[in-house]
């Protein structure tokens, strides 16, 4: 576990994220990271965004049902 350290950024709120974890999931200073709130009040910082991810993979169901719909 990684402990990310909160320092202010003029009026705002920044995070300290260390160069290490940023490497690993291939981001760098400038991109966009999203905050996910799980059920448990827990949160997942992530590269991706997972509601336009999951936007996408229903869309792709839906498609793909319409394409594969008994014909009426």
């Amino acid at each position: 576990m990684t402990a990310l350290q909160l320092t202010a950024v003029g009026g705002l709120t920044g995070v300290i994220i260390p160069e290490e974890i940023l490497a690993r999931p291939k981001v760098a200073k400038g991109d966009s990271l999203y905050l996910v709130e799980a059920p448990d009040g827990s949160f997942r910082l992530t590269p991706r965004d997972l509601s336009f991810a999951r936007k996408m993979a229903l869309a792709a169901c839906a498609a793909f049902l319409r394409a594969h719909a008994a014909p009426r």
